[in-house]
């Protein structure tokens, strides 16, 4: 995926920046017609080359007020590719990873070509870093985390952005609600 399939028009872009995409406008039409999410961000960490087709897709699922919107756009982009998406968790914060992936599965519907694998070990981003070479994608939901605490703490999606070794979509939901 590059910049002006992205929605980002005719401009060169370097590898690691991101790549704004608004959600209204047609962006190859992922994001219209998706009530739920917000925003989309399309970042291509600095060692990774975009793929010429997107075939396999990793989706972070989480508990926060962007899965909504995280899993939707995931469906929407498998959709237009044709892709295998895998609804992937690391259990983590006392959060029921099962009932969670279900509760994914359940958001999309019909869709057939989707696998789904809990994680009991690991950071959820040092997780998603060690798989994402296997995906021409990862999709997870935006920081939930404000300046202070990412600064301090770090972010998962921020680790992920930066680490990964396939392209990032970064998906914020509208708040409407959480799986």
């Amino acid at each position: 995926m590059n910049a002006e399939d992205a929605g980002g028009g005719d401009e060169e872009r370097l590898p690691g920046e991101p790549v704004a995409v608004d959600p209204l406008a047609d962006a190859g039409g992922l994001a219209s017609g998706l009530p739920s999410v917000a925003s989309v961000e399309v970042r291509c960490p600095a060692d990774a080359e975009p793929p010429e087709r997107i075939s396999s897709i990793l989706v972070a699922v989480g508990s926060g007020p962007h899965a909504v919107a995280t899993v939707d756009l995931a469906r929407a982009l498998a959709e237009e590719t044709d892709a295998w998406l895998e609804l992937f968790h690391v259990a983590a914060d006392g959060v029921d990873g099962e009932a969670l992936l279900d509760d994914a599965a359940g958001r999309l519907g019909e869709f057939e070509r989707v696998d789904r694998w809990l994680v009991d070990e690991g950071t959820p981003a040092s997780a998603i870093v060690e798989q994402s070479s296997y995906y021409d994608a990862v999709v997870l939901g935006s920081s939930t985390r404000g300046r202070v605490e990412r600064f301090v703490l770090g972010s998962t999606t921020a680790t992920v952005a930066d680490r990964a070794d396939c392209p990032v979509v970064v998906v914020s939901g509208d708040g409407a609600g959480t799986l």
